[in-house]
């Protein structure tokens, strides 16, 4: 796995929800979080492609829709992309 780092811009609010999901629609979100600072480091154990968004709670609890979805690529650890092709060829040995 590896780690991702969010950050956004600071609003006048209580707190932030941001939710990440494997699909751009969200149904089930692997994180569900709130924050009252404008950065989340999150550790994912599985590359590849995720979702995550952001809302905003005032100071009476009412929450914002949901900011436009962002797409994010988790690529493979370096050290699994080497041993991964070197894996694969040798059974050809």
């Amino acid at each position: 796995g590896g780690q991702l780092r969010l950050e956004w811009e600071a609003q006048p609010v209580a707190a932030y929800h941001i939710q990440v999901s494997r699909t751009a629609s969200f149904q089930r979100p692997i994180v569900e979080q709130t924050a009252n600072s404008t950065a989340l480091l999150l550790h994912l154990r599985v590359p590849g492609t995720y979702y995550a968004r952001l809302q905003t709670i005032d100071s009476d609890g009412l929450a914002s829709p949901y900011g436009p979805a962002r797409k994010i690529e988790m690529p493979l650890p370096r050290s699994v992309k080497w041993a991964t092709p070197i894996v694969l060829l040798t059974p050809l040995l």
